[in-house]
């Protein structure tokens, strides 16, 4: 009898991973798969190719309401229905909470969560996770030193496909699509939820006053987080424009588009760095340079306090660009569009990146390896 997994994801960046990982699960006869997403989750699955049950309700902001009670009464329903033997969830930001908070709470099997962030977890009705499948050594470590959870190193399984990608290649075809010059340097902001935080837009005006001051053919680039709400678009692309520029929308781009567009992606602290890294780890020429717009106190506190890291681990291995301080940010926007630091961040990649071939057999192994031990 196959062994019934239930998947769910309700984060953009664990939809990505566990689209892949689901795929493998669907053409692999050892398991019957249930897929369970809710917004935004559930449109980047669907984009993918693959049809969640759909969660359609709100968020919580509060376990004891409305909201929350709602999202347990569908967990319910789901784990009543389908009968998994276990659950693997993605990771969502610790602030609210959503189906994969609400099935942790309510699965009498055994849980497992696919961090994508390191030493993370949601526990926002409680109940959390047994067993976390993890990046890498250092996410197993904080994992087990802030939860005092075992985990499983298993890789992206999300940038495994990066493999396919021919970046340097699809990086010509993108910038062509959009009438973007060969001589043309891009510099990107990738948008975050947070225009409540008065850091975050002082943050956002920086970028658009060192954009502005910088010499030479170059064009400003936008996406939108996809958290991010239509107010909290035009606010963005308001600035930008305010400010006299230009601005191209990557909106309607894939992230792995929206990122090969660019020749220097700027965001607070998004995990498209991460993602910047893995394209030019795949690619056989230097691409992109991720800058960390990390010099307003608002946004640092912020970090500080959710995260609760000092700084991000693909910080520490040289894979992204840090600017501390606002005065700094023209200059390291110049430098960052230069042949010198796209080679250095290109290296940078190539020789501190994990490989992630093999991250979503490696999840499904895991899965089954630990239930087979903890029945």
């Amino acid at each position: 009898m196959p062994f019934r997994l239930l998947i769910s994801a309700r984060d953009p960046a664990a939809a990505y991973h566990l689209t892949e990982v689901a795929r493998h699960a669907a053409r692999d006869p050892r398991f019957e798969l249930t897929l369970v997403a809710q917004e935004p989750a559930l449109s980047i699955m669907r984009a993918g190719g693959l049809s969640p049950l759909p969660i359609e309700l709100e968020k919580a902001v509060k376990a004891e309401s409305a909201e929350g009670i709602a999202l347990l009464a569908a967990a319910e329903r789901v784990l009543a229905e389908h009968r998994p033997d276990a659950v693997l969830c993605g990771l969502s930001t610790p602030f609210d909470g959503g189906i994969d908070e609400a099935i942790f709470a309510r699965a009498s099997m055994r849980r497992f969560l696919y961090q994508d962030f390191w030493g993370e977890r949601n526990a926002f009705f409680g109940p959390g996770p047994d067993v976390c499948l993890v990046l890498d050594r250092m996410a197993a470590e904080m994992t087990w030193n802030r939860h005092r959870l075992p985990s499983v190193v298993v890789g992206s399984a999300r940038h495994a496909a990066y493999a396919d990608l021919a970046p340097a290649k699809r990086r010509l075809d993108v910038r062509r699509r959009l009438g973007i010059a060969a001589d043309v340097a891009v510099y990107a902001l990738f948008g975050q939820a947070l225009a409540a935080l008065e850091g975050y837009r002082k943050t956002v005006e920086a970028w658009v006053e060192a954009v502005q001051s910088l010499p030479g053919p170059r064009v400003a680039a936008y996406r939108s987080h996809p958290r991010e709400n239509d107010d909290d678009r035009r606010r963005t692309l308001g600035v930008i424009r305010n400010a006299g520029l230009d601005v191209l929308s990557l909106d309607g781009e894939s992230v792995e588009d929206a990122l090969l567009a660019g020749d220097v992606i700027g965001s607070a602290f998004s995990n498209c760095a991460y993602d910047a890294a893995y394209l030019n780890f795949f690619s056989e020429q230097p691409l992109i340079v991720p800058v960390c717009l990390f010099f307003e106190p608002g946004v640092v506190e912020y970090f500080q306090r959710i995260v609760r890291l000092k700084e991000w681990p693909y910080l520490k291995s040289g894979l992204v660009l840090p600017v501390y301080r606002r005065e700094d940010l023209s200059k390291a926007l110049a430098h960052a569009a230069g042949d010198d630091a796209k080679r250095r961040y290109w290296e940078a990649a190539r020789g501190n990146l994990l490989s992630p071939d093999g991250a979503s057999q490696r999840v499904l192994d895991a899965v089954l390896g630990d239930c087979s031990r903890n029945p």
